[in-house]
C-alpha cells in the first residue's frame, strides 16, 4: 500500500545519504551516474547537503591591520 511506498522512499533516501557521506560528499548528480539504482523512486534534486554548501563558501579576509610589530 501507500505506507509501504513511503517506507521504501525513506529507505532509499537514507541509502543515498549514506553513500553520499561514504564517498566523501560526492555530488548527487555523479552519485546518480555511479549508482542509478539508489535513486529509484527518489529525485536527486531533492538532496541538499549543508556541509557541502559550507565547504564551497569562502571566508571573508581579515581587514588590514595597522598594528604591526617592528620586531619578530
Amino acid at each position: 500500500g501507500q505506507a509501504n511506498n513511503v517506507n521504501r522512499a525513506e529507505s532509499a533516501k537514507k541509502d543515498v545519504w549514506l553513500w553520499h557521506r561514504r564517498l566523501g560528499h560526492l555530488n548527487f548528480g555523479y552519485l546518480k551516474k555511479l549508482q542509478p539504482q539508489l535513486f529509484s523512486g527518489v529525485d536527486y534534486s531533492d538532496f541538499h547537503c549543508d556541509i557541502c554548501e559550507l565547504a564551497k563558501s569562502h571566508r571573508i579576509s581579515y581587514p588590514p591591520s595597522l598594528n604591526k610589530s617592528p620586531v619578530p
